[in-house]
């Protein structure tokens, strides 16, 4: 479930459903995006209903039967650009967002790939202290 959580009001309610529905030792994967703090408009035109951070999204999980095998922050190296960026449109007042999804010029979608092929490189054995999301592998516990 990568970034599909946090669009669903009852995060437990799917939580023990995807438990059920996997087999014994199954293995669940979510991302989910981090800090509650960093909600914004971004959010709202996502349809988000909440944001995480690590221990708490953790805990969704092992109150509902997995077990974490794996947990990180992720897209750190975008971290500091995003919060200038949040905390600008704070200050300006933007609050409105009439494009859903903005379109990203070729230049910047090849900057944003090679960030998170350089970070994917490093993130199973750096685990950062902050991101701008969550990966959680689980498993299932009989």
């Amino acid at each position: 479930m990568l970034d599909v959580v946090e669009h669903i009001q009852d995060d437990t309610g799917v939580i023990k459903d995807v438990y059920n529905v996997l087999g014994p030792n199954g293995t669940f994967i979510a991302t989910v995006p981090a800090y509650q703090w960093m909600w914004s408009q971004h959010d709202v035109v996502h349809m988000h209903y909440r944001r995480y951070n690590r221990k708490n999204f953790n805990k969704l999980l092992t109150d509902n039967g997995f077990e974490i095998v794996f947990s990180s922050y992720y897209n750190h190296l975008l971290f500091l650009p995003a919060v200038l960026k949040r905390f600008a449109d704070f200050l300006m007042g933007n609050k409105k967002n009439d494009n859903p999804v903005d379109e990203v010029s070729p230049f910047l979608n090849k900057l944003f790939t090679k960030i998170f092929t350089y970070e994917s490189k490093f993130l199973h054995f750096l685990k950062p202290p902050f991101g701008l999301s969550i990966v959680t592998i689980a498993k299932k516990v009989k």
